[in-house]
């Protein structure tokens, strides 16, 4: 589902996931086929949030196939039962600024827009 990455760079990432409690990866299957899954972690802080800490969305994916049959939904809720869990009384996330489906999918689970900010960079 990262199609830039390798197989190696993925498993490490979810190494990484499951030695840390302030990080969770779900996922949702279809016998034994990956159709969705979402990552969280624990901020101290986020933007547009009150006092944390917060939980934030880091990656969100539904396979084309299973989207619109309420699979993102549900990985999302699961993500904020573990997140209440662990004393966060909000979620924070981000999308790209063009990909409007994902803007239309938080929208949808009741996020609303906290702000709006371009990142830059400067090669040293």
């Amino acid at each position: 589902m990262w199609p830039d990455s390798s197989v190696d760079q993925l498993q490490q990432e979810l190494d990484w996931i499951a030695g840390d409690d302030q990080q969770v990866a779900l996922g949702a299957f279809e016998e034994s086929d990956l159709v969705g899954f979402v990552e969280l972690s624990i901020h101290p802080h986020a933007v547009g949030c009150g006092k944390g800490p917060v939980a934030y969305l880091e990656a969100w994916y539904v396979r084309q196939s299973h989207r619109g049959q309420a699979v993102g939904r549900r990985l999302v809720a699961a993500g904020c039962e573990w997140a209440r869990e662990r004393g966060c009384r909000e979620l924070a996330s981000d999308t790209w600024f063009d990909n409007l489906a994902s803007h239309e999918a938080h929208l949808a689970l009741g996020f609303s827009e906290a702000a709006r900010m371009i990142h830059y960079r400067r090669v040293l």
